[in-house]
């Protein structure tokens, strides 16, 4: 099986979609398969500075993208977001017709709900990397006026979903393209697993990681603001850590809120390198996530297999990995006093701590290995295959 991995690359070491694809590209090709990679910054695709608009960067790859599929013809393409929707709405004109156009996590939100209107501007911007192989304008302007979830899914072969229950949605809301979305978890490489952690004295735990991935805000929120302003006042002990990628905001605006005499206590870490993530796990107790993210954020899984207790919000894609008082607690979304509650359980127990650790461990080691997940995808690869010649 040839396949062509296709995404936005970023200068973020923490990138889920990135890293998952790597790690799913090295096990296809212990196993035989032939993989390639097609990952493009937006400056590297043309002359053209950023910023590059939602619309003008998958103009831009897509032909890119295409050259190398002419000249390869793979057997599956599997893209990100608009750069798989530009793939496969104008297949015709920049795929081989026996290459198959997969989704990498489909989003179905209000945002992809609604059509696009590009501007004429927006298509004369694009115009110049359509040259090649050419797309008629007005198929150019009828396929971006449609640019919804369930357009998404009538041109694309299939959609890979990271949750069980996003799987479910997609197929109740969208019953005749049931077929074309997959469950794909992500995993956990063996570098993580920390088993010495295990053979450890169950001391108090004191030090909380928090992993974030989104920098839209320069500050932490205000809510969880209050949340850790009380955890820390009656554990003085206790250390917060905030790591992002080279994006995070400095220490003086990402703790801005905190009253000074907490601000010792915090502490703010840039990663620049996955192979340093490892360390970093180790050297901390306790993993918070108190934001409502969707998909499995890799972080979590990585900390599970450090044998850390998650502490995470309560949502489908978070209940799959972690059972409420086994291997982590769940938090109710948008309540920073459970957020308090619970990492207070766990900092004045650390027996229970550390028995949440281990299970945590056995979880990710038992079902979230990239072996395991790999076995999940080449069955679902094989069904795209089939269904296509069937």
């Amino acid at each position: 099986m040839k396949l062509l991995f296709i995404c936005h690359l970023t200068q973020n070491a923490l990138d889920d979609t990135v890293r998952a694809m790597r790690y799913l590209g090295r096990e296809l090709a212990m196993r035989g398969h032939e993989v390639d990679y097609f990952f493009r910054r937006p400056q590297d695709s043309d002359e053209q500075p950023e910023p590059i608009s939602l619309l003008e960067w998958p103009m831009r790859i897509a032909p890119l993208a295409s050259r190398k599929c002419q000249q390869k013809k793979y057997d599956i393409v599997l893209a990100t977001g608009s750069s798989g929707w530009c793939l496969s709405s104008f297949r015709d004109w920049l795929l081989p017709p026996e290459t198959r156009v997969v989704s990498w996590h489909l989003h179905d939100d209000p945002a992809m709900g609604k059509p696009v209107e590009p501007s004429l501007e927006d298509l004369q911007d694009a115009a110049p990397s359509l040259t090649m192989p050419p797309i008629p304008k007005d198929c150019l302007l009828q396929q971006l006026n449609v640019w919804t979830v369930e357009q998404a899914l009538k041109t694309q072969d299939g959609c890979f979903l990271t949750g069980l229950e996003d799987v479910h949605h997609i197929r109740r809301k969208y019953p005749q393209y049931a077929s074309k979305a997959m469950y794909q978890p992500r995993g956990v490489d063996a570098k993580f697993y920390s088993p010495q952690r295990l053979k450890q004295k169950a001391n108090p735990p004191s030090r909380l990681l928090l992993i974030s991935n989104n920098h839209t805000e320069k500050a932490i929120a205000a809510p969880v603001v209050e949340a850790f302003q009380q955890i820390l006042k009656a554990h003085p002990q206790v250390t917060l850590t905030v790591a992002g990628d080279n994006q995070l905001p400095s220490p003086d605006e990402l703790f801005a809120d905190f009253p000074e005499p907490l601000k010792p206590a915090l502490h703010c870490v840039r990663v620049q390198q996955e192979e340093t993530l490892p360390d970093l796990y180790l050297q901390h107790d306790l993993f918070i996530q108190p934001h409502n993210t969707p998909a499995q954020p890799l972080a979590v899984l990585e900390a599970m297999a450090s044998a850390m207790p998650a502490v995470v919000v309560q949502n489908p894609d978070f209940q799959e990995v972690v059972t409420h008082y086994e291997s982590g607690l769940l938090v109710p979304p948008d309540n920073p006093q459970a957020m308090v509650e619970s990492v207070t359980h766990l900092l004045e127990n650390p027996t229970l701590c550390q028995a949440m650790g281990e299970a945590a461990f056995e979880t990710v080691t038992r079902c979230y290995t990239w072996h395991q997940v790999c076995d999940i995808f080449e069955v679902n690869l094989t069904r795209i295959l089939e269904q296509a010649m069937a």
